[in-house]
């Protein structure tokens, strides 16, 4: 049988560039390789092949973002309020935008 070696965090961070909150959420979401439990006072790691695929799957993914997230220009516009300038006068109103 083949032995699998465990990566700890600062491994995984420098591999990977993620950071704690956000491994934690991906794998929440099941989109990063669940953590193994070494010991009963909360030590941690991963596996290192999981965590090499994962990597191999991004790079071959282009570092595209996910298919959930609508790409910038299929997101609707923010409303554009006009701010005051920093000398603090007011700019002035902007015609509405065409449709």
């Amino acid at each position: 049988m083949r032995q699998r070696n465990i990566i700890r965090d600062k491994e995984v961070l420098k591999r990977t560039g993620l950071s704690d909150t956000t491994r934690w959420r991906l794998e929440g979401k099941a989109e990063f390789p669940k953590r193994v439990r070494l010991t009963e006072g909360g030590s941690v790691g991963w596996y290192e092949d999981e965590i090499d695929a994962w990597v191999h799957s991004r790079v071959r993914a282009g570092g595209k973002r996910p298919s959930k997230v609508a790409p910038a220009a299929e997101r609707p516009p923010r409303s554009a309020k006009p701010r005051p300038s920093r000398n603090g006068e007011q700019p002035e109103p902007q015609p509405p935008a065409a449709a």
